[in-house]
């Protein structure tokens, strides 16, 4: 995916690589977040936490407070993490993830980087791909329930872009295409 390089050298001339730091990587549905993310943790030899991992029944839009909690505090004091997956499909918790301290951890999923989570980012990075590509993405992916996506979740998305304008917060805007 084009923009790697780019992030990677951001992440350098910060000197996230090798320590406790925070990377977001927010987008809409479908726009290559966690390909890109996955991508990255492998780069920069970090770790990946999605928000969908931290999204039980009843929590809208993902758990934050359980973030800063079980992962972020943790970490920031220098001591490893851990935290129980939650998915929003299911009532039970499921696995337990360790994160380790000491390395970047990426933060993923829509609404990662949102006004509403106060975790202190040293990179957030937005990922940008137009409707016709997320649709084409989302119906490859999730074929049964491609409904969902049109008429749910695509405009709670898009009113919160158009509100919240997360892209212009970005330290850097990586445009995703097929």
């Amino acid at each position: 995916m084009s923009g790697l390089a780019e992030v990677i050298a951001l992440v350098e001339a910060r000197g996230l690589r090798g320590r406790t730091s925070l990377i977001g990587v927010d987008g809409l549905g479908a726009s290559g977040k966690s390909t890109f993310a996955g991508e990255l943790a492998d780069a920069i030899c970090g770790v990946v936490v999605h928000v969908d991992d931290l999204s039980a029944p009843g929590s809208k839009p993902w758990e934050i407070d359980r973030f800063l909690r079980d992962i972020w505090t943790p970490l920031s004091q220098g001591q490893p993490a851990r935290y129980q997956l939650h998915h929003w499909t299911s009532a039970e918790p499921g696995e337990w993830v360790e994160v380790p301290a000491g390395v970047p951890v990426i933060l993923e999923g829509v609404r990662a980087t949102a006004k509403a989570n106060p975790a202190p980012f040293d990179l957030k990075i937005w990922l940008d791909a137009d409707q016709p590509t997320r649709l084409a993405r989302a119906e490859a992916r999730d074929p049964g329930r491609f409904g969902c996506w049109t008429t749910n979740w695509m405009p709670i998305e898009d009113a919160w872009l158009a509100n919240e304008r997360p892209d212009l917060a970005a330290d850097y805007v990586l445009r995703t295409a097929d």
